[in-house]
């Protein structure tokens, strides 16, 4: 089994990672700053999904666009060319769905802790994926969101210890002054 979708594929610390979002969101942007932090690309703007007999599913690019990122405003970027071929990989299985939320207000305190890595799946040619929705802000550095969302999704307890340490903190302190 075959399909194509729109999103960009790369390799983010060993992992597969399918990032969604909404045409303009600025997901070629954030894989052009994810190769620059030396993660690699497998697909800009169309992934071929296929199925294997294991039951994972992996990403590739057609052959037509490889190498190539398009970058709204700016052109088209030959990522082999800028930075080498170690920059490319011609498929990974894919372990995590990033799906960007772009948000036009900075969120409240109330929303700091909205990212539950391990709530939520995707279904990608009848196989369920981790999903992570990742609210953001122009004014944040997504790149370095992206990398400690994936950081987080494969080490479960990362949230839930710093959540709860962070609690007992706040609990200690006071501001008697």
């Amino acid at each position: 089994m075959c399909e194509t979708i729109s999103g960009n594929l790369l390799k983010i610390f060993n992992h597969g990672v399918l990032v969604l979002g909404k045409s303009g969101v600025g997901k070629s942007s954030l894989a052009l700053q994810l190769i620059d932090r030396g993660h690699q690309l497998i697909a800009d703007d169309i992934v071929i999904l296929q199925k294997t007999q294991e039951g994972k599913v992996i990403g590739s690019c057609p052959p037509e666009i490889k190498d190539y990122l398009e970058i709204r405003g700016f052109g088209i970027v030959n990522c082999k060319e800028i930075f080498g071929p170690q920059a490319l990989l011609p498929e990974i299985p894919i372990d995590l769905v990033l799906a960007l939320q772009p948000k036009p207000e900075l969120p409240s305190t109330s929303d700091q802790r909205s990212v539950h890595p391990a709530l939520l799946t995707y279904s990608l040619l009848g196989m369920s994926i981790r999903l992570l929705n990742l609210p953001y802000h122009p004014t944040y550095n997504v790149a370095l969101l992206v990398e400690c969302a994936v950081k987080s999704c494969f080490n479960e307890n990362i949230l839930l210890k710093q959540s709860t340490k962070l609690d007992n903190i706040k609990q200690g302190l006071s501001c008697d002054f």
